[in-house]
Order: C-alpha cells, then structure tokens, then sequence
C-alpha cells in the first residue's frame, strides 16, 4: 500500500510529493515531527533506512529531486516516486473531482470513474481529502476500501 508526503521545496517552490510504502509513514511523520519541533532524533539514515539518499534529504530539507540534482552534481535514475501537480493531468483531475464533489472522495475513488486516474493522482485526491482511514491505495494503483461508507457519510467524504 501507498501513502503520500508533501513537501514545498524551499529552493525553487514547487510542492513536491514522495511516493512511500504505507508501512514507513509513521515513522517518516514521527521523523518530521521531530524535526519541526527541533526535539532529539536519529540520523536521518537510521531514523528512515528504507529511504535511498534523494528520499532522505527530501524528508529532511524538502529539496524536490530536481533541485538535489542540481546541488550535489548526481542524478537520480528513477524518479517515478516523486511527482508534483504540473506532471499529473489536470483536466482529468478536475473531470473527477467534480464526481467528488457529487458522491464523495471514498465514493468516487472507489468508483469506476477512478479507473481514468494513474496512481498519483488516486494518491494525490486520497491526501487532498484525507481519507486514509477508508482506503488505501496498492502498489499497482488499485483502491482498496479499509472500511465502507454509512448511508449518513455518503457525501460527505
């Protein structure tokens, strides 16, 4: 299963998201939580050993993969981890999200409408929405619901 970190890079702006396992977001949160506070923490390598280095100092920093590239003169081979807003198609976005508005982010991305989106976006309207408690996402990008919807939620998610 797939989860999502955002993160704005402070080089040159743009919102970046981190494919991860679902399995290492709690610990990658517990890692930026300790860094925002400034409280004591591991190494990042210890913290976060599921992470290559890009990933690692994209948690630690923020710095898209682009800009790392640029900075430390390497290149990272495969970035299908990463994407932001500009890579993801938009239109189809915004033709999905207004079936979300009608029925609900669970609804829809549960629905056969979702079949039209790639993963990141399914992973991108799931944080959006914040709906992680109903569903997940595999990594193949097909929806799993971890619980269903009431009849009195309907709409609302």
């Amino acid at each position: 299963m797939k989860r999502i970190v955002e993160k704005q890079c402070p080089i040159c702006g743009k919102v970046t998201y981190m494919v991860i396992d679902a399995e290492n977001y709690d610990q990658v949160m517990e890692y930026m939580v300790a860094l925002y506070f400034n409280t004591k923490r591991k190494m990042v390598q210890k913290a976060l050993p599921f992470l290559d280095k890009f990933g690692r100092e994209f948690i630690k920093s923020g710095y898209c993969p682009e800009c790392q590239e640029d900075l430390c003169n390497s290149v990272l081979e495969d970035k299908s981890s990463y994407f932001s807003c500009s890579d993801i198609d938009n239109e189809v976005l915004d033709e999905f999200f207004e079936v979300v508005y009608k029925i609900g982010a669970v609804n829809a991305l549960s629905s056969d409408k979702a079949n039209t989106l790639s993963m990141h976006q399914k992973l991108y309207i799931a944080n959006a929405f914040e709906v992680w408690e109903r569903l997940q996402v595999d990594d193949s990008g097909k929806i799993i619901l971890v619980s269903e919807v009431s009849e009195d939620e309907k709409g609302k998610s």
